[in-house]
């Protein structure tokens, strides 16, 4: 904060022991001291976002496994069963007959980085890297959110506390307007006037309480327990709100160097999706040319065939699957005459037609778009970055400014006090300036959460770990796979 806020540091904790209660300058800062990190973590862990991450990121994971197998295969085999009538004639005799079918076993394997089976396994894992980078996401927004959530409600206890401040206040100001009435020293209207206060008084605490309401309701929604298993009101809501405001410390700027910008957008999810994008054209390419040009296929096998039956096996590889092929058959069943018979086969085929050019074509045009993609891209994460910077600042000096502001209403209060304790100015007068000291004590810590939440914001766009304490802490507890 600024010089005139440390100025007025000392006097902030002297007023906070002069408002109402004695012991608010001894209240631990809060809601960060009444939450513990692991279970902000399990709470968080509860959410339906982590939920559905953790599931795509599972769907990922067996997809990247299924298609990274170096083998695949199947085997396989059969058997028939006929029935002949009586006057099946010269077919054969009457009855069942039945035959046992081959074993086969036909494999492909990928082990050259390159073909379709090779670019599907390499997008799966890309898939898989981004389902696991959304998990880690999914993480970081729930403990954010839970930690916003808590924070919001210790501010609604505190703006319940004043709104209750302000009716005792109103109240007694009333009763107090009506001994004046009654001594003709005010006018019936001053009564009205009193009336009104308290109503709108009543009306405002009738408001705090049901946002309360409303925010913890909204929590058990969002995460499926009551706010009360993971933080509890202060039993005192002005005495922390006070203390808090006057542990706030300014937040330095951030500072980001032309390397780490280029770093954050080359991470952003928008351009890491559009270079996705690109890659999966400049593949599709690659497979359109080859298929459009000359196909190159080799094959052999080997048939031996002997009293134990037929064994044959075969081995094929083209240029446009790039991936060896192998099949093995055994038929125990139908025994023949010794013989071995080997085999091998070379094809050469070429497309052509209008097909083929066309489709060459339009794979060219779609690597052209996703390059355009991509550079839109780059253009809108820049935006979305330079945006991000001029919030945290903007966010940072309305900070400031709430902290001077409340500077002030300590300065304010404290020249009251002095003339309250000569009796220069009246009980109600005091406890109001006590109440605006702690209103504006509420703006500056409101302020304070905005410049926290746009630094977090900026922070989770740059790849940084969060610089507050608390939500690193209970990032912290996260698995290791999640991180």
């Amino acid at each position: 904060m600024s010089r005139g806020f440390h100025r007025h540091l000392a006097i902030a904790l002297a007023l906070l022991t002069l408002a109402a209660v004695p012991a608010r300058a001894s209240e631990p800062v809060r809601p960060w001291t009444a939450v513990e990190p692991a279970r902000v973590f399990a709470v968080a862990s509860g959410s339906g976002g982590v939920t559905l991450a953790t599931l795509q990121a599972e769907r990922a994971r067996l997809a990247a496994e299924g298609a990274g197998a170096i083998v695949s295969g199947s085997l396989r085999t059969g058997a028939e069963a006929a029935w002949r009538a009586e006057d099946a004639g010269p077919a054969g005799p009457a009855g069942w007959e039945t035959s046992l079918g081959a074993i086969s076993l036909s494999t492909s394997w990928t082990v050259v980085p390159a073909g379709p089976a090779y670019d599907a396994a390499q997008r799966a894992l890309r898939s898989l890297e981004v389902a696991l980078d959304a998990l880690a996401d999914a993480y970081r927004d729930a403990v954010v959110d839970v930690l916003d959530r808590v924070v919001t409600l210790e501010r609604l206890a505190a703006q319940l506390a004043l709104a209750e401040g302000r009716l005792d206040l109103a109240l007694r100001s009333r009763d107090a307007v009506a001994e004046q009435l009654e001594a003709g020293t005010v006018a019936p209207a001053a009564l009205a006037d009193a009336d009104l206060s308290v109503l709108q008084a009543e009306g405002d605490v009738a408001t705090a309480r049901a946002d309360v309401a409303a925010a913890r309701l909204a929590f058990e929604r969002g995460y499926g327990v009551a706010v009360d298993a993971l933080w509890a009101p202060a039993s005192d809501p002005l005495g922390a709100l006070g203390a808090a405001a006057a542990a706030v410390a300014s937040q330095p700027p951030l500072a980001l160097g032309p390397d780490e910008f280029e770093a954050a957008l080359a991470a952003s999810e928008r351009v890491n999706e559009a270079q996705r994008a690109l890659d999966d054209a400049a593949t599709a390419l690659g497979r359109a040319r080859r298929e459009a040009g000359v196909t190159v296929s080799l094959s052999a096998s080997l048939v031996n065939t002997g009293d134990a039956g037929r064994i044959a096996v075969g081995a094929g590889w083209d240029t446009r699957s790039l991936q060896p092929s192998a099949e093995l058959s055994y038929d125990p069943w139908n025994s023949a005459s010794p013989q071995t018979t080997a085999t091998l086969g070379a094809n050469l085929s070429w497309a052509f037609g209008g097909n083929d050019a066309t489709a060459v074509a339009q794979a060219e045009v779609e690597q052209a778009l996703a390059l355009e993609r991509l550079l839109q891209a780059r253009s809108a994460a820049a935006l979305e970055l330079e945006n991000l910077l001029r919030a945290d600042d903007q966010a940072r000096r309305t900070a400031t400014l709430a902290g001077e502001r409340y500077a002030q209403r300590l300065t304010q209060l404290a020249s009251v006090q002095v003339r309250a304790d000569l009796g220069q100015v009246s009980p109600l007068d005091l406890r109001r300036a006590e109440l605006d000291a702690l209103d504006a004590a509420q703006s500056l810590l409101r302020a304070d959460d905005q410049a926290r939440s746009a630094r977090v914001r900026l922070e989770a766009a740059l790849g940084r770990t969060p610089s507050f304490d608390p939500i690193a802490a209970a990032l912290a507890a996260a698995p290791t796979e999640v991180r």
